[in-house]
């Protein structure tokens, strides 16, 4: 199944992928957003982080190459001290702008009412790559692994694909023709036995239909068409 099946012609992800699947490898970058407040000077909190992401990236077809993480420029045993005053970390920052946006900064709300100001991370996101992309069911299972060492963790982190969408769909498709075959099947079988009380006749229409839906999925796979409008 080709991307093209899922979406329309005009679809800016059609024109997307069908231009630059033409010039370069381009597969899918899923980011990793920790959307609520966390102690990223607790080591066990970064490490749990990394531990996350390690996972992810030793799945089959994730790419092993490509990964922007901002905690990466610290040590394990480093602290970033940011919550008293955060311009050291933004500084840092500055050497590696593809960080830039990667992180939100705010001040605490109890210590806005104070003299000593607290400032705390209210968001970060980190990036990992598909190694490849099969536009099939395989991509839909490596997307739901994905998901679940995500919703496996204590830390509220959260993966994103603008290609999930799809994937979703890929994932639905195999069950729903499976789901679609078994149930005609079963009904042409109740209405031949009605109509026709005799199990050989029976059969040997179940066998015809049963050939007709065969041939005219496996020509559809093997001269690469599709059903739509």
């Amino acid at each position: 199944m080709n991307i093209a099946d899922l979406v329309s012609y005009n679809s800016h992800y059609h024109h997307f992928m069908s231009d630059n699947t033409e010039m370069v490898d381009l597969n899918s970058v899923v980011m990793f957003v920790i959307s609520e407040p966390i102690d990223y000077d607790n080591f066990t909190n970064r490490d749990e982080i990394l531990n996350v992401l390690t996972k992810v990236q030793s799945l089959e077809h994730m790419s092993k190459i490509f990964s922007l993480n901002w905690l990466s420029q610290y040590d394990e045993d480093e602290l970033i001290n940011y919550k008293d005053d955060p311009s050291e970390l933004l500084e840092n920052l500055d050497y590696f702008p593809p960080f830039k946006n990667d992180i939100v900064i705010t001040q605490t709300e109890q210590s806005m009412n104070s003299d000593q100001a607290e400032y705390q991370i209210t968001a970060s996101r980190f990036y990992l790559q598909f190694a490849e992309t099969h536009f099939n069911s395989k991509d839909a299972e490596l997307m739901n692994q994905i998901r679940k060492l995500c919703d496996d963790s204590y830390i509220p982190i959260i993966a994103y694909s603008i290609a999930f969408r799809y994937f979703e769909q890929f994932g639905a498709t195999i069950p729903n023709i499976v789901r679609a075959v078994i149930v005609s099947t079963i009904v042409m079988f109740l209405i031949s036995l009605i109509f026709i009380p005799d199990l050989v006749s029976v059969f040997c229409i179940l066998f015809s239909m049963g050939s007709i839906i065969i041939g005219k999925n496996y020509f559809t796979i093997l001269l690469n068409a599709t059903l739509k409008f």
